[in-house]
């Protein structure tokens, strides 16, 4: 069955047929467990990168802002400079932290960094008591939440088995209600 299309470009609609059925079944799909994540030396060139452009003296600082960040919604794409964390004469923004990012990894995303270090954030967030980005929505269903469930629930947490299973749930719950997945 061939169709002409208005520019007169010839094609046989059955061959495509065809040729799509064949190159689908040699597409393989990616192991989703390292999908988007950054190495160990790619997760150090981009700690190294901020504390030399904003010149901090201490790499515990660095930890602390990057964390901080990523803790408050830093790692949602639409972020911008709406997420700022401060600490002392220190500051850093969601933006400033993809363009640093970005220098590093050409399409490394904020989420990519939070999920590869999402162990660490949450550590850092336990010891210095930030909560996530969602737990006042948590709060809603869920009043007695301890200050620990309140930690991990940040948005990048959902795949992360270390993160409580009913904060894993409720997060994963909590995007589909919100992106009808």
């Amino acid at each position: 069955m061939k169709h002409t299309i208005k520019l007169n470009i010839n094609y046989d609609l059955n061959k495509i047929v065809a040729l799509h059925n064949d190159l689908k079944k040699t597409t393989k799909k990616s192991n989703s467990k390292n999908l988007n994540k950054f190495t160990q030396k790619e997760i150090e060139q981009i700690l190294d990168l901020i504390t030399e452009k904003l010149t901090i003296t201490d790499n515990n600082i660095t930890l602390i802002l990057v964390a901080g960040v990523l803790q408050l919604g830093g790692s949602n794409q639409k972020s911008g400079n709406a997420v700022t964390y401060n600490l002392g004469e220190y500051s850093l923004s969601s933006q400033q932290l993809n363009n640093f990012i970005k220098k590093i990894v050409k399409n490394g995303t904020n989420r990519q960094l939070a999920r590869t270090i999402a162990d660490e954030i949450a550590e850092i967030a336990l010891t210095i008591n930030i909560p996530g980005d969602l737990h006042t929505q948590m709060l809603l269903e869920y009043p007695d939440s301890s200050d620990t469930e309140k930690v991990w629930c940040s948005n990048f947490q959902t795949q992360n088995p270390n993160c409580p299973e009913n904060v894993r749930k409720w997060l994963v719950e909590n995007f589909r209600s919100r992106f009808n997945r």
